[in-house]
């Protein structure tokens, strides 16, 4: 993620973050687990969540049965957003026996 740690209590992501819609200036980025992307998080501009970080979990191939918890919210941060979304894949892939965790981080 391009956000400036200093502003960005949190921790570090421990998977690869990018641009959602490189070049376009978008506060949009998409977490992926070696090829496969598996969240997202951008940040709410405008309206009742202005200021504040959405994150969700994508679609994942192989996944049949979902967590009885919620799946997408909003965060006051990036990092804490991201947090949320790699804390539910991970619970998400253990629960489906599926398997997870090439974090490549960006350089």
């Amino acid at each position: 993620m391009k956000e400036h740690p200093t502003h960005d209590p949190g921790p570090a992501p421990r998977y690869r973050w990018q641009e959602t819609w490189p070049g376009e200036g978008h506060r949009d980025y998409q977490a992926w687990d070696g090829s496969r992307a598996f969240g997202r998080i951008m940040y709410e501009s405008g309206g009742p969540t202005k200021d504040q970080w959405r994150w969700s979990i994508s679609h994942i191939e192989g996944v049949k049965r979902h967590l009885g918890e919620q799946h997408n919210g909003w965060q006051p941060s990036p990092r804490l957003a991201a947090q949320k979304v790699e804390e539910h894949y991970e619970r998400l892939m253990t629960f489906n026996g599926l398997s997870f965790g090439s974090r490549s981080h960006p350089e």
